[in-house]
């Protein structure tokens, strides 16, 4: 670190934004090569360069400062999903650069977003580490990677905890909701926007207390419409929150176009606030729908974990290509209805004596007795190596092994390798269904099963 002396000798970091005073001359100079204030420590102020700043409990990658936190009771059968928390600037006037950079998201480790959200998210917060205070996650000709190196931390984190592209949500609150909607429109990312400040007239009509200088633009509008053109994310997955009496923030929000951003204008009734300020309005307005934020985060967060079935799942195949009823299977397997076949997964239950340890399939029509028969089973993949195949008859309480198929046939449909097996038989019994069992079927083997038929054959 390096002292820096001012012409004022205040303490309070805000006394040098006036761009008519000679220090705020320094803090640009200080901006301009990748420095920063850090902090006051006995009347003597401090500058760091960005790269070298170290924010206690925080990661670091380049000049990029972030924490993670692991989900809460993460469950195994579910993907993992991301949260990109940019934070807001509640706290941009501190002399403390952490505070400033990171701000005091109502959303900090432990709390509120991670009880509140599903399971096996992990929660990316980023640090706006450059300028002064942060440029609003904006590149600055003294960070002309910073957009970039930002975008690469998210794949990055996403690769680490092996997280899809669809299970990324990006959230911001006031600055930080600038910086989600950058890099929601840059990555194609799902984005929950809360009250954007898209304009910074509000913040530089005296003083540049968030010490952007000319570095950034005052009208963030253009370059955002700009990115959103060009963005390969959905309209609907873009959503800004906001309210029509956020005067510092809606009537800029109002320019971005609507063809690539869903805006939500919340319904409250803040004409109650008579007396509040724009800014009290501002922040009234984000800490009073969190509970709206967790339900719009939680809704693009799970969407991809869910998908509508228009109609049955195994209705396009089974109706007409099994001549059976569903399958009735034990303890000893698994089961499910996949887009073009059954699959029945062999668990690793141990079996016990007296223990029905089957799967059959109940015929649609009983066999007739004398009649010769052909079974033809289409699978999915070869048929499990030890298997047997026994036909039962339930009046008569008789069983009857069906021998080896007669005939394989491979093929390919719907991108898999099909095998059609057959097998040909004589009903010695009134069978009514087809009948194997676990001690026939290997602990993870499967039976992915597409058709089965049964075809009467001309006796001899």
């Amino acid at each position: 670190m390096e002292k820096i002396e001012f012409y004022s000798q205040s303490g309070n970091i805000r006394d040098f934004s006036d761009p008519q005073c000679l220090d705020y001359a320094l803090m640009y100079e200080l901006a301009l090569q990748n420095r920063t204030i850090t902090n006051l420590v006995d009347d003597v102020w401090y500058s760091e360069k960005l790269e070298d700043l170290c924010f206690d409990g925080f990661k670091k990658n380049g000049k990029l400062q972030y924490t993670i936190e692991m989900p809460i009771d993460p469950l195994q059968f579910i993907d993992n999903h991301l949260i990109v928390i940019f934070p807001g600037a509640g706290t941009i006037l501190d002399n403390e650069v952490c505070h400033r950079m990171f701000g005091s998201s109502k959303f900090s480790p432990m709390s509120l977003m991670s009880k509140s959200v599903g399971k096996n998210t992990y929660i990316l917060r980023i640090a706006d580490t450059n300028l002064i205070s942060g440029s609003y996650f904006w590149s600055t000709v003294n960070y002309p990677e910073y957009e970039l190196e930002v975008q690469q931390l998210i794949e990055e984190i996403r690769d680490l905890y092996g997280v899809k592209h669809v299970d990324t949500v990006l959230w911001g609150e006031s600055r930080g909701a600038v910086g989600a909607l950058i890099h929601g429109f840059l990555g194609g990312y799902k984005t929950l926007s809360v009250d954007p400040i898209v304009n910074r007239y509000f913040f530089v009509d005296e003083d540049d207390y968030h010490y952007q200088f000319d570095l950034t633009p005052v009208n963030f509008v253009p370059k955002l419409n700009e990115y959103a053109r060009n963005t390969k994310a959905d309209k609907a997955d873009i959503i800004i929150l906001m309210h029509h009496d956020s005067t510092i923030a809606f009537p800029y929000i109002n320019q971005l176009d609507k063809h690539h951003v869903t805006i939500l204008d919340l319904s409250y009734d803040l004409s109650v606030l008579k007396l509040a300020s724009p800014k009290a309005i501002h922040g009234f307005l984000i800490a009073k729908s969190v509970p709206l934020q967790l339900s719009i985060m939680n809704q693009l967060l799970l969407s991809s974990s869910v998908n509508e079935i228009s109609t049955h799942l195994e209705s396009d195949y089974y109706a007409e290509d099994f001549d059976s009823n569903r399958p009735i299977v034990s303890s000893f397997f698994n089961h499910r209805y996949r887009e073009h076949f059954i699959e029945i997964y062999r668990n690793d239950k141990l079996a016990t004596q007296g223990e029905w340890a089957g799967v059959e399939f109940r015929l649609k029509e009983i066999l007739s007795i004398g009649q010769r028969y052909e079974l033809s089973l289409e699978l999915i993949g070869k048929i499990p190596s030890k298997i047997k195949f026994l036909m039962w008859s339930n009046t008569e309480k008789k069983i009857f092994e069906i021998g080896q198929p007669k005939i394989v046939t491979k093929s390919s449909r719907f991108g898999f390798d099909t095998y059609e097996y057959k097998y040909e038989f004589e009903a010695v019994s009134d069978y009514d269904r087809l009948y194997t069992s676990a001690t026939f079927i290997s602990i993870g083997e499967s039976l992915k099963i597409r058709g089965l038929k049964i075809n009467k054959k001309i006796n001899n």
